[in-house]
């Protein structure tokens, strides 16, 4: 089934200049500011929310959003593409310049946060598009009667109401991540605005589309009976319900060899993330219980923590000599002693990742109070990506990024990531080719079949056999 684009391009013979995901934001008639173009809250997925712009036969500009929601129509559920159509009144002669992120005046911390997130910015830059309408924009859809379309969710009803929202208003902001096809598409638009005349671009769209594309239609608000609650920013909690959880079925020695592995250990890749906040509570129950009746405690494995904790801080030391005082250090330091003390190898793993992390960022703590922005939320993506990778390298061996083979690239991939958050000059290269590097010395340096844990190895895996052996055996015992 065609959609209204598809529509529009036979009928009105459009040819595409640009096409892009895009960001908006604007002012809602009570001065409420709205976003669109952000991950969707409830899967996490990025939204197919679309700028594009056409010309046609006349020389005439087409500017379009687009989205696709899901509604409910006659019972039956669909989805169907929702087009916004307005006229190209914005700065295009502006649109080839990137800025920064951080100067752009009306974008708050979390926009810029969200604008990343969504993949619109190139490092820390965006294309920003000012509109200021002459006439507000219109909104089509394909149909008859949009009297008995109904949004299929909460989050259709959110997109459905944020487009509507949007075509209210006349003055309203568009970021589009750099590359080349958006540069050349948008510098396209300026020059056909600026070679055609004026009036061309006067002309009634809405009238066109009514005449040219019959199987189109305005689209009218939904009913606000057929929506869902309202959103509130403090609903009432839902009771919370217990439900029993229990171990797959596996050998103990398979558990154990999970629980070590970090290859295993769920992360949250967010500076001071939400490990942080579980070390306090155990921190304070320690301090107020007592180590022997809050934890069992394995001398093996504190003591095995306890060795690498220790080679940790002598490889550290030597590069920052008070690297225990490190500013966004201290915390997750109190993290690993607090495993060391109550035998919690989980824990310490995914701590451990980040302190290095955060070592190899700004080993000297030169940047404490983020004066100069070297720990600002943009930048935040340059510590997990370091942090996944230090992830990858535990899982063949423990701790071998602070080992003499690795430490020194590593120190690199550091320097390179400090590099790319402080200087908007430099690009990502430098970073993701030390990084590359990094990667490549780990695999030829390290071999899981042939380091010095071979033998323990593969002892392990015939222990593990033997055991399966006797499990199926028993298994076909018990049926006969």
């Amino acid at each position: 089934m065609s959609n209204p684009t598809d529509i529009l391009i036979e009928k009105l013979k459009l040819h595409c200049l640009l096409r892009e995901r895009v960001f908006v934001k604007w002012e809602d008639e009570s001065g409420t500011p709205c976003t669109l173009g952000s991950r969707l809250r409830r899967n996490g997925q990025n939204l197919e929310f679309f700028l594009a712009a056409y010309y046609d036969e006349e020389g005439r500009i087409h500017i379009h959003f687009s989205l696709t929601a899901s509604i409910i129509l006659g019972g039956n559920k669909e989805k169907i593409e929702i087009l916004l159509v307005v006229p190209p009144d914005a700065n295009f002669a502006e649109s080839s310049k990137r800025r920064l992120i951080s100067n752009i005046g009306n974008l708050s911390r979390l926009d810029a946060s969200a604008i990343h997130d969504a993949g619109l910015s190139d490092s820390v830059h965006v294309i920003c598009l000012q509109f200021d309408l002459t006439t507000k924009g219109f909104v089509v859809i394909k149909g008859k009667n949009t009297a008995t379309i109904k949004a299929r969710n909460y989050t259709s009803k959110e997109l459905i109401c944020g487009l509507e929202s949007l075509s209210d208003t006349k003055t309203f902001a568009v970021y589009i991540k750099p590359n080349d096809y958006a540069l050349v598409g948008l510098e396209e638009v300026r020059n056909r605005l600026s070679n055609t005349p004026t009036d061309i671009h006067k002309t009634n769209i809405k009238e066109i589309y009514t005449q040219q594309a019959p199987e189109l239609m305005e689209w009218k608000k939904l009913d606000p009976k057929s929506l869902l609650p309202p959103y509130t920013k403090n609903p009432q909690p839902f009771p919370k319900v217990q439900t029993p959880r229990s171990l797959p079925i596996f050998e103990q020695e398979t558990l154990d060899d999970i629980e070590n592995d970090p290859r295993y250990i769920e992360m949250n890749f967010g500076v001071d993330s939400d490990e942080e906040q579980l070390a306090k509570e155990q921190l304070a129950n320690l301090d107020s219980r007592g180590l022997n009746q809050q934890f069992d405690y394995d001398s093996k494995i504190s003591q095995s923590l306890n060795s690498r904790l220790l080679k940790w801080i002598q490889a550290t030391i030597r590069i920052n000599s008070n690297v225990h005082e490190h500013k966004h250090l201290t915390t997750k330091l109190s993290i690993l002693g607090n495993c060391v003390r109550i035998s919690d190898a989980s824990l310490f793993n995914a701590s451990l990742f980040w302190c290095s992390a955060v070592f190899f960022y700004d080993p000297l703590d030169s940047d404490p109070d983020n004066t100069l922005g070297l720990w600002k939320e943009t930048n935040s993506w340059l510590i997990s990506d370091i942090a996944r990778l230090i992830r990858w390298t535990n899982g063949i061996h423990h701790d071998i990024e602070m080992g003499p083979a690795l430490l020194k690239h590593f120190i690199r991939l550091g320097d390179a990531a400090r590099a790319a958050a402080l200087d908007s000059r430099c690009n990502e290269d430098e970073y993701y080719d030390q990084k590359g590097v990094c990667i490549t010395r780990v695999l030829t340096e390290f071999s899981k079949l042939g380091n010095s844990d071979s033998k323990e190895n593969d002892t392990s895996v015939c222990r593990k056999r033997k055991s399966l052996e006797a499990h199926t055996t028993a298994s076909k015992l018990i049926k006969m």
